[in-house]
């Protein structure tokens, strides 16, 4: 019981380092909260590059030679 008491005690004081009313971030919650940044800027990115950026349209022309239409059976 002492024990726990005792570390009790460091964490309280590790804690009072930074300031009165400071707590950590566990650490699932941070790796969530790290990816759903990640994820919007991806998505930002991709919304910015769908609105703002217009295609210049051309055409194309392909050459066939004639041997390809006819297939030897």
């Amino acid at each position: 019981m002492a024990c726990a008491q005792g570390r009790a005690q460091a964490s309280a004081a590790a804690l009072s380092d930074f300031g009165p009313g400071y707590e950590t971030m566990p650490s699932l919650l941070r790796l969530l909260a790290v990816i759903a940044l990640i994820c919007a800027a991806i998505y930002g990115g991709l919304y910015a590059l769908a609105h703002f950026v217009q295609p210049h349209p051309r055409d194309m022309s392909v050459s066939i030679p004639p041997d390809r239409f006819f297939k030897d059976r």
